[in-house]
């Protein structure tokens, strides 16, 4: 495990939500959706045995870092990651509506539900009605774009 650095090591930690050393299926599945991915599970299958070069049925952190390096979707900034943690109530890896609302009531928006609700709508980018961390990311940074301007 020398080489791999502190950063894949934290990211293949949050995934590996058992703490055996390794992800499993369902755990890349969750990870998947996390990033927004709407494949079927057919699909994720095969992403994840074309991952796991041993062929045991689990990716390790050498197998994850090989990814990582090849994937721009899991480089999320921590500081917006913590954000979506901390918004993310239940902890599921998505943000509802509710939650939402809450976020917005914290940083001192009382618009109308109806405006908040086109809000959330606004970012969630593939209308399922949760909000993932990516599309948290993006409105995140347009956000504080809007806000240095």
């Amino acid at each position: 495990m020398q080489g791999i650095d502190e950063e894949v090591r934290a990211a293949f930690a949050q995934v590996d939500k058992d703490g055996n050393g390794s992800i499993d299926l369902i755990e890349f599945r969750a990870l998947m959706r996390s990033l927004g991915d709407t494949h079927d599970p057919a699909t994720v299958e095969s992403f994840f045995d074309a991952l796991d070069g041993s062929g045991d049925g689990l990716i390790e952190i050498e197998e994850f870092a090989r990814w990582w390096a090849s994937e721009p979707r899991l480089h999320i900034d921590p500081a917006i990651r913590a954000a979506f943690d901390e918004v993310d109530g239940d902890g599921n890896g998505t943000i509802d509506l509710i939650e939402f609302r809450g976020l917005m009531q914290r940083l001192g928006h009382d618009e109308a539900p109806a405006a908040i609700e086109a809000l959330f709508d606004g970012i969630d980018e593939d209308e399922d009605g949760l909000i993932i961390v990516g599309e948290f990311a993006k409105w995140w940074a347009s956000k504080s774009a809007g806000a240095a301007s």
